[in-house]
C-alpha cells in the first residue's frame, strides 16, 4: 500500500522508483494507492507526464477505483477519539497525583 501519494512533492528519482516498483507488480499482486488529488494531476505529482502515463497504465489495468469525496474522517475520528480518552487521561493523572501526595507525607 501506497499512502497519501502527492501529499509531499515527489523527486524524479522517487518518480522513477515508484514506477519501477508498479512495474515488477503488474500481473504479481495487488498494489493499492492512496492519492490526495485527483488522477489527471498525477503527471504534476510525479513530474513527467510520460512516466506518469506508465504508472497509470500499470496500476488502472484491472484495477477497481473508489473515489471518495468531501471532509477526511480523520479529524473527525481524532475528535471522537480525544473524547473518549481525554477523560480517562485526566482520570489517570489525578489518581496518580494524589497517590503521590499521599507517599510523602
Amino acid at each position: 500500500m501506497l499512502d497519501e501519494i502527492g501529499f509531499l512533492p515527489v523527486s524524479q528519482s522517487k518518480a522513477v522508483l515508484l514506477l519501477q516498483l508498479a512495474v515488477r507488480r503488474y500481473g504479481r499482486a495487488s498494489t493499492t494507492l492512496t492519492l490526495n488529488k485527483g488522477l489527471e494531476e498525477l503527471g504534476k505529482i510525479v513530474g513527467d507526464e510520460v512516466m506518469s502515463a506508465g504508472l497509470l497504465d500499470r496500476v488502472l489495468h484491472r484495477c477497481q477505483i473508489v473515489n471518495i469525496r468531501g471532509n477526511s474522517y480523520r479529524p473527525w475520528s481524532q475528535a471522537k477519539l480525544s473524547k473518549v480518552i481525554s477523560p480517562t487521561i485526566v482520570r489517570a493523572v489525578s489518581a496518580q497525583e494524589s497517590g503521590s501526595g499521599s507517599k510523602g507525607e
